[in-house]
């Protein structure tokens, strides 16, 4: 059966998203049918991919004109080598330009390796991790440790980059920043995590911390220690760490995960940044926490929801395998916690859940998971990215086939994975998923989600 309008209408079930404007189908994918707009990222200006190295990480633009990864690719960074550490780059979705974000102050590429970056909503900022000692003027200063690796923001309208991991008085961290931070929405202010280092206030609420969230703000400079007065629903006495931070669409709250000692663990808060009061929102709509760990946070929906994994037992309304991570999300408004990562049919995967990404909307969510049980047999092996609607409930495949082939190789998502709704980014080593691609390693694509389902 194919999935084409004009021979299957009588036949089917036709929804129409007016939000997305996304024409999606109950049907049997048609394999002789080409994937719908899958393309590759990763390649450079005149659309040549470098066929030696890994490409990893990408992360979109909310407003899906640019996508940020890094490689290793000296020939995408003007060099004809294959070079042993990764730069960071920018491509433009729209002209297909591909830019070189880590580039130094004296004209070179980044002297020491680049990592885990993301893009502003507009595109004009990137955050990354770095080694490098000559990407700004303060690599010169020997508080710069080339062990540790720091955060820096690159502005690409004036081609000025800055490092983040310091505070308004000049002290440079001494402890690596965690690949886990968030620009706001509006592009003005940065969250991140560092370990317990000269960047943390003699006096804080909880002097045990050993992960302690920092917020930047990008205007001037002033680095705020984050630490809520209260933590609604749980005794946080005894919090250990902050992890993977994530700004609500107003920029005046923040999801993270905070950790702690007791039988309570890590839980999932939304913390008022205006107010400086939080709340444990990875619960049951009695009240009740999450008996297990979670983590990945993110919000949707204006602000209205929570995206978070987690293996907890009690947040299934049935038995399940406690061993297996799930995908949930929480309505802010109301309570009320879905289990968003099961197949078309409501029935539980047969396998974690490993990567989740929310739409802005809330309309849909992507996870990364290996279980067999959600497509059709033969379509796909191994960990693939799966987009549910939460509105029609039907799921689909991301990464298909541009020639009818079975897609063998892993795929990868990253929390910031959506824009607008309808595009979405993904890493995999699949060499059937665009024409151009001939070879099986790590490659970043996006897919516009139209048109295919899985039945």
């Amino acid at each position: 059966m194919r999935c084409l309008l004009a021979s299957v209408l009588p036949l089917l079930t036709m929804v129409w998203s007016a939000n997305a404007q996304i024409l999606e189908c109950n049907c049997v994918v048609d394999p002789l049918q080409p994937a719908p707009d899958v393309q590759i990222v990763s390649k450079d200006s005149a659309g040549i991919q470098d066929t030696r190295v890994h490409s990893r990480h990408g992360s979109i633009s909310s407003d899906g004109n640019f996508v940020v990864f890094e490689s290793e690719s000296g020939f995408f960074s003007g060099e004809n080598v294959t070079r042993t550490s990764s730069q960071i780059f920018r491509k433009n979705l729209t002209t297909g330009e591909l830019d070189l974000v880590t580039l130094g102050v004296d004209g070179e590429v980044g002297d020491r390796a680049s990592t885990d970056a993301i893009v502003s909503a507009d595109g004009r900022l990137v955050a990354f991790l770095s080694h490098a000692s000559n990407l700004t003027a303060d690599g010169v200063n020997p508080n710069i440790n080339t062990l540790v690796k720091h955060l820096y923001v690159r502005d690409m309208a004036t081609g000025e980059t800055t490092l983040i991991s310091k505070n308004e008085f000049n002290v440079v961290s001494d402890k690596s920043t965690m690949s886990d931070f968030a620009f706001s929405p509006d592009g003005t202010k940065i969250a991140f995590t560092v370990p317990t280092g000269n960047l943390f206030p003699t006096v804080r609420r909880n002097p045990s911390l050993s992960v302690g969230l920092f917020v930047k703000d990008l205007n001037n400079d002033v680095l705020i220690f984050v630490e809520a007065d209260d933590v609604t629903s749980i005794d946080d006495d005894d919090a250990t760490a902050f992890r993977s931070p994530a700004f609500s669409s107003t920029g005046t709250k923040l999801t993270y995960v905070y950790s702690f000692r007791e039988e309570s663990g890590s839980q999932i808060v939304v913390h008022d940044l205006i107010s400086n009061l939080a709340e444990v929102v990875s619960t049951l709509p009695s009240g009740e926490i999450a008996n297990a760990a979670v983590s990945a946070p993110s919000f949707g929906g204006a602000d209205s929801l929570v995206l978070f994994i987690s293996p907890a037992s009690n947040l299934h309304p049935d038995e399940h395998d406690v061993s297996q991570a799930d995908a949930f999300v929480k309505n802010l408004a109301t309570g009320g916690l879905e289990h968003v990562s099961i197949t078309n049919t409501g029935a539980q995967l047969n396998d974690s859940v490993l990567g989740a990404s929310i739409s802005p909307d809330g309309s849909r969510v992507a996870f990364l998971t290996g279980a067999t049980n959600i497509e059709e047999p033969g379509i796909a092996l191994g960990r693939q990215v799966y987009v549910r609607n939460r509105t029609t409930s039907q799921v689909q495949i991301v990464a298909q086939s541009h020639d009818g082939t079975r897609v063998d190789k892993n795929a990868s998502l990253s929390r910031f994975s959506f824009a607008n709704d309808n595009t979405i980014t993904f890493m995999s080593r699949a060499a059937n998923l665009d024409p151009i691609d001939s070879r099986t390693r790590d490659d970043i694509f996006v897919r516009r989600l139209v048109g295919q389902c899985i039945p």
